[in-house]
């Protein structure tokens, strides 16, 4: 196993899986738990024909991502999970504790937007 940080930087994320495929020789990709990191592993997967399985929010598209799986949920419907629960138990105020990164800023972005959506 290789294993690379993208240090959560798209660009980086492409560089190093660019080098696994051209130098590395891998077999698949495992691996990116974010959204915009997915989506620059996937789409050289896509363009080499080679599996990448992914951990995060982004969304596969089975016609345009033939060799891209993910083993995760869709962002919306992880933020969305809490706020269920919140009025599942008539809880009219909560907090999301989000990282200060792309993720986060999607993850409060969408917190902000279901939180009027489920009276929050």
């Amino acid at each position: 196993m290789i294993v690379y940080d993208d240090q959560y930087s798209p660009e980086q994320a492409e560089k190093n899986a660019q080098r696994l495929l051209s130098k590395d020789n891998a077999i698949a990709i495992i691996g990116t738990a974010s959204v915009p990191i997915s989506g620059a592993v996937a789409s050289l997967a896509n363009k080499y024909s080679i599996p990448a399985i992914i951990g995060s929010g982004y969304e596969v598209d089975p016609k345009k991502d033939r060799f891209v799986f993910n083993s995760a949920r869709k962002t919306d419907f992880a933020v969305a999970r809490p706020f269920s629960y919140f009025l599942e138990k008539d809880i009219k105020r909560g907090a999301l504790p989000m990282p200060s990164n792309p993720l986060g800023d999607t993850g409060s972005w969408l917190g902000r937007h279901l939180s009027f959506e489920f009276g929050i």
